[in-house]
Order: structure tokens, then sequence, then C-alpha cells
């Protein structure tokens, strides 16, 4: 039985998306939202079509704008920035910034959970990776996957019921984020889900997410990261995707069936020619997840039936 899965309608770097294109469609659909966490929303745009990152957000730091989901990345809570040797965890950024975010309402919470350690990372790396973010060998693929499973282990252990959703890793596509293999990223995609659902099942599992501002780069490494997520039944319950995504590529995917098994709504924004839409998934969930900053929440956006 193929599970039930789920796509996020993604917001561009600067265009929040405000409708879901299903697999092969141009028309797009609006969902009616919940009220967000946050505060009450702009007049035609509920806070919940909006997710955010936030500087400082560990800190203490909150906008004023309304919002309804927050991704935590750039707030020293990557794998790298928390385990700075085997078994050590410093926890102060993460606890900070979940305690804050909950002090403010805000339940939908998705974590970034790469990047690798210096001591985890494949020998050299360190000295060849010296422009990796955020220091350098966090790029690497770690070197034994069993820290991998370890880290993961540790995270969803200790916050269950807290964190909702977790991203593998950030524009894994672009090298100073991240120098392995598709494949190997995809194994950690694997591993880190079976873990997660184990832990926390209510927690959903979010794809590594593409940087699309280098064409180039995203057609060489995600296409070829579909392809191993596929092999290996689809290990994620959220792909990731932005409205800038080139025709060309989403034409590819939707040739290569890459699209079918997760759901209708394969992304927001260009539309590929017709006659290339895969085909459909099987049962979805109601519930929507996360994407890059801006993002939707996860009340913002459903999946449907096919």
């Amino acid at each position: 039985m193929v599970r039930s899965k789920l796509v996020v309608a993604a917001a561009s770097l600067s265009v929040l998306a405000l409708g879901v294109t299903a697999c092969g469609s141009s028309s797009p659909t609006v969902v009616p939202a919940s009220p967000a966490a946050s505060g009450p929303s702009v007049p035609g745009i509920p806070a919940s079509l909006v997710g955010m990152q936030v500087e400082g957000v560990e800190v203490e730091a909150w906008p004023s704008a309304p919002y309804g989901a927050l991704r935590l990345w750039d707030n020293g809570t990557a794998w790298s920035q928390i385990e700075l040797a085997k078994g050590e965890f410093k926890w102060d950024n993460l606890e900070g910034a979940l305690a804050n975010a909950e002090s403010k309402g805000m339940t939908d919470i998705l974590m970034v959970l790469g990047t690798t350690p210096e001591w985890a990372a494949k020998k050299g790396a360190v000295k060849k990776g010296q422009a990796d973010y955020p220091q350098p060998g966090a790029a690497s693929a770690p070197a034994n996957l069993q820290d991998w499973d370890e880290w993961v282990t540790a995270v969803v252990t200790r916050f269950k019921g807290r964190i909702s959703s977790y991203e593998i890793w950030n524009e894994a596509n672009l090298k100073n984020f991240y120098n392995g293999t598709p494949e190997e990223l995809a194994e950690m995609t694997a591993r880190a889900y079976k873990i997660i659902k184990a832990a926390d099942p209510e927690a959903l599992v979010v794809s590594a997410s593409p940087a699309l501002r280098l064409s180039a780069r995203f057609d060489a490494f995600y296409p070829k990261y579909l392809a191993a997520l596929a092999k290996a039944d689809w290990p994620v319950d959220v792909i990731v995707r932005a409205t800038s995504q080139r025709p060309t590529s989403l034409v590819r995917q939707r040739q290569a069936g890459l699209c079918a098994p997760i759901s209708t709504t394969c992304d927001t924004g260009s539309s590929a020619p017709t006659g290339t839409s895969g085909p459909r998934s099987h049962t979805r969930s109601s519930a929507s997840r996360h994407t890059r900053a801006p993002m939707a929440s996860r009340a913002s956006l459903r999946s449907t039936t096919g």
C-alpha cells in the first residue's frame, strides 16, 4: 500500500504563494485557512498562509506581523551547532527558540536537521570546506551514518510533541550547504524518517530543500535526489518546492513520474506544458506543511484525494 503523501505548495523567496496547482494543471485552488497563532490576519491574507524564519528567535525576537509557522534555520539550531562533540549537546538555542515560540502560541514549528559537525564530517572535509555554512566541513555528508541516526534520535526524543516537522537539509543542491551525493542524502532521509516516525508518529518528515537561484545546480542534483527517494518508497511526508522552478525541470520530473507517489499538488508557479502531468497519487493526508521562507503553515493548504 502506498503511504499517504503530501507536498507543500511553496512560496518563492520573495512572493507568497496563495494557491495550490495540481500536477499538470495551471489552475490554482485557494483553500480556506484556520486562524494563525501569532496574531490577526491582514485583510485578504490569512496569517496561516505565511511562515517565517526569524533571526534571533532563540533570544526572544518575534515579528509583529502575523504568521502561522516558524522555520528554525540561522538560529544556531543545526546539528553542527548543537552536538559540538560526539554525545555532547548544547541545546540552549533550540530550547530558547521553542520556549519563545510556545509563549506566543506558535505550535507549527519546523526544524532543519543538517548540517554536519566537524567531528562527524568525512576525512579532509573541514580543510576542503572552508566556504561551507555555517562552518568548515558542515556541508559534508556524515562519515558514519550511525552518528546521523543518533543525532536524529536525540532531537526527536527530547522534543517530541514540540517540533511538528523536521526538514532533512537546507538548500542541499548548493555545494556550500551540502557536497555529498543525492543518493547519500536520500539514505539519510530514509533513516531519519524511520527514526522520527518510531519516536513521534505525529511529526512530519520534510525532504531536503532545493535552492533555485542556480538552475544548473538544481537540475544536476534534485531530480537525482527525488529518484533515489522513489527507489526507497518515498520516505517523506513533504516534498519542498518553490514557485520559481524552471519549467524544464518540472517537465523532466513529471515525465519520470517523480511527482506521482507524493501528491497531485506537485508545484505552484510555473505550469508545465500540456501532456506532461504524471499519474495521480492515492489517498492523501488532510494537513499541509512547510516550505522555504516565506512558507505556508500546515493549516493553510489541503491536498485532495484522487
